[in-house]
């Protein structure tokens, strides 16, 4: 069931994709690096629509040969902006993945804005409630 709904949100990612960036060149995907032996991976994305009523979040948890050890998605109702969604995305699975009991964990989003607005999270207030979650 889990990987139908992983199928099913890649399906409406890939849609809200076309809708919100029709317009933008198409950028290469990047092969996936697997972590350190030691380690897990887990990508995390969020897709964001412009008329607000849903947002769509997913990750999935790998070890260092790719095997996946979970997966997870879930739809969000009204959340005001990508990044917001972005954020959203990463609060939801740090949160699942500790609950699992996993603690190295690197996590990879490919929101560069989220990246560099948590190296300084005074630029943007309104993340203020999550960035205590991933500090915490």
């Amino acid at each position: 069931m889990a990987r139908e709904d992983a199928g099913e949100w890649v399906l409406n990612h890939k849609e809200e994709e076309k809708r919100t960036t029709h317009n933008q060149p198409q950028q290469r995907a990047q092969q996936w690096i697997p972590p350190p032996q030691d380690s897990l991976k887990c990508n995390v994305d969020g897709a964001w629509s412009k008329d607000g009523q849903l947002s769509r979040l997913g990750w999935v948890l790998r070890d260092h040969k790719g095997m996946v050890r979970w997966i997870g998605v879930k739809a969000c109702p009204k959340i005001r902006t990508i990044l917001d969604t972005e954020a959203e995305a990463l609060r939801w699975v740090m949160l699942m993945v500790k609950s699992l009991g996993y603690d190295n964990v690197l996590f990879e989003t490919d929101s560069k804005t989220l990246v560099q607005t948590l190296k300084d999270i005074r630029n943007w207030p309104s993340l203020q409630p999550c960035y205590k979650t991933l500090k915490g």
